[in-house]
């Protein structure tokens, strides 16, 4: 902390305090400064508490003798940094066939500050998922400053594919007098048949 004494008036009285501050400049003010105002609250005390804050803010404590006319400034600038939280978005492939693993989550983070740190709700701690089943999967992503994000994705699959069918047989030994006929659900279309 750099002291300079105030001047102007007659100051001889009790040391008295304003504090300043600023969300556009970080540069110690000088008297009419248009990018600094006394902040909000109790501000003419020795200490200030700016309780909370959602963008960065420069604080300065100003000082005068009771009796002079400028304050000036003695502590040096003091900067709560509001760091923005990562912002997640995923892309997602479905598995292809009920009950297999051929699913993924590609997962883009922007903002926040790297290096980040994943942890998957099943204990993956990769940025992306591969070959996974069916189901939704959340991610924390935290960055070098501690701030998290939360997200979600869900994995669908095809429902199981189910084969129904009904036969007549043949009439007459040698004879090509028998049919089946086969119905099938579930899965997605169009199929293919394989007869063997």
């Amino acid at each position: 902390t750099s002291i300079t004494g105030p001047s102007g008036g007659s100051g001889l009285g009790a040391a008295e305090y304003i504090w300043m501050f600023s969300t556009t400049s970080c540069t110690t003010p000088v008297i009419g400064d248009p990018n600094w105002a006394p902040a909000p609250g109790v501000n003419n005390l020795a200490t200030y508490d700016p309780g909370f804050t959602s963008v960065t803010t420069c604080f300065i404590r100003c000082s005068r003798r009771a009796g002079c006319v400028q304050y000036l400034g003695e502590s040096n600038i003091l900067q709560i940094s509001i760091f923005p939280a990562p912002a997640l978005s995923t892309t997602q492939v479905n598995v292809v066939c009920n009950g297999a693993s051929t699913g993924s989550i590609d997962l883009t983070v922007t903002g926040g500050t790297a290096p980040f740190t994943y942890a998957w709700s099943n204990n993956a701690t990769t940025q992306d998922l591969n070959n996974i089943a069916a189901g939704t999967y959340t991610v924390t992503v935290t960055d070098a400053n501690a701030c998290t994000k939360t997200t979600s994705a869900t994995i669908t699959q095809p429902t199981l594919v189910i084969l129904t069918e009904t036969h007549v047989n043949v009439l007459c030994n040698g004879s090509s007098t028998g049919s089946i006929d086969l119905t099938v659900t579930g899965g997605v279309a169009p199929y293919t048949y394989n007869w063997g």
